[in-house]
């Protein structure tokens, strides 16, 4: 079996999930400002409250995909270093091999 990765999609890849989680972020803080002066100051009552419960829910589900989207990023950066250290191992261990049988062989 072989596994080829392009070390610079890896990157992008890591770059673009960052990107897209800091976006979410943004919109996410806008948000949760709008939302939090309304809850606080205009709106009161049973639907207030009933929206109040769903709304801590859903910032808790976009914190959760906010911390999974930051996990994926840094796997993908950790996976991509890691394969760029196994090629320069691989690469030197190639290099030194060339180098005893230069020497030996002449």
């Amino acid at each position: 079996m072989t596994l080829q990765a392009e070390l610079a999609a890896l990157d992008r890849a890591s770059q673009q999930i960052g990107q897209i989680r800091a976006g979410l972020v943004d919109e996410h803080t806008t948000l949760k400002t709008q939302v939090d002066d309304l809850l606080d100051a205009r709106w009161s009552g049973e639907a207030a409250e009933q929206f109040r419960t769903a709304w801590t829910q859903w910032c808790q589900g976009m914190s959760d995909v906010l911390s999974g989207l930051g996990l994926e990023s840094a796997a993908i950066a950790a996976t991509r270093a890691e394969l760029a250290g196994t090629d320069r191992d691989r690469a030197d261990a190639a290099q030194a091999l060339h180098q005893r049988l230069t020497d030996r062989l002449g």
